[in-house]
């Protein structure tokens, strides 16, 4: 409930008393088209602290994220970051500090930060202006994109959709019993514009589940949700047209028994269209 969310940054910081978990990501983007290939890596060290909102299962997460390190590469060799990779990890800093409330199936609810990061982003915004053409197109998209996602805090929390860690370090994990209830029949996960233009859905399902002392781990599969995703947006190439596309997910979670959040979440995401293209996402994220 709202009424439960502490209301100031002291309220917030009270809740959240205590030794924060630190994480270690590496998250890494493969592209292959049409026989050139290019990824990207990031690295960045995160701090974690959590406590649970009163009965409701509700939490409240308070992430602390350093400045990320970027790596490209294209078949071999290295490349310089380009200026709107620059831009990114500008941008990155925004979100530098995200507290917020999560619920009981681990899906962000509320940015209760909302108003720091939106006067953060004024002074970013500014910035960009300063130091680029006022009228370069890639840099008008990018500060109409921003400027609507920081405007209220709706268009914030929608905003965490697109960095696939959010998800990850705030669970939801189908873990028994719930998972014969609620997620015995799988239940719906997003990978918002995996692609430009492509939202890339799966029906969830865990496959294994194995207890150990302080720990539970997790197998956990994806089957593509065809009817949800939009495949227009996929590129076709000339492969003939028996070349479908295939999409595919699966992540290895180990959760700490006592708090239900992640020691170690492994996962991978892809979409290929015969062997014309193929899109790779993974996330390796370990407490450090």
């Amino acid at each position: 409930m709202l009424a439960s969310t502490p209301s100031s940054a002291s309220a917030f910081g009270q809740a959240l008393a205590g030794t924060p978990v630190a994480y270690t990501q590496r998250v890494c983007w493969e592209e292959y088209r049409n026989a050139t290939s290019q990824t990207t890596t990031l690295t960045r060290s995160l701090s974690l602290r959590a406590a649970p909102l009163g009965r409701t299962g509700e939490r409240l997460l308070a992430l602390r994220a350093e400045a990320p390190q970027l790596y490209r590469q294209e078949g071999q060799r290295p490349l310089e970051l380009e200026v709107t990779e620059d831009w990114a990890l500008r941008l990155a800093a925004l979100y530098a500090q995200v507290q917020g409330r999560v619920n009981a199936v681990g899906e962000w609810v509320e940015v209760l930060n909302h108003k720091a990061i939106a006067q953060a982003w004024v002074g970013l915004r500014a910035e960009l202006l300063a130091e680029n053409a006022p009228d370069e197109p890639l840099l008008t998209s990018l500060l109409t994109s921003v400027d609507q996602q920081v405007a209220a805090p709706g268009g914030m929390l929608r905003s965490l959709r697109y960095d696939y860690l959010y998800q990850a370090l705030a669970g939801g994990w189908p873990v028994p019993p719930l998972l014969a209830e609620a997620w015995s029949v799988g239940r719906p996960r997003c990978f918002a514009a995996f692609l430009p233009g492509l939202d890339l859905w799966f029906t969830e399902q865990t496959q294994g589940a194995v207890a150990e002392v302080g720990q539970q781990k997790l197998v956990v599969r994806g089957t593509f949700d065809a009817g949800r995703t939009d495949l227009t947006a996929l590129p076709s190439g000339e492969e003939p047209a028996a070349a479908l596309p295939r999409a595919d997910y699966a992540a290895t979670v180990t959760l700490d028994a006592a708090t239900s959040l992640p020691i170690r979440v492994e996962v991978c995401v892809s979409v290929r269209r015969g062997d014309f293209y193929n899109r790779e996402y993974t996330l390796n994220l370990e407490r450090a």
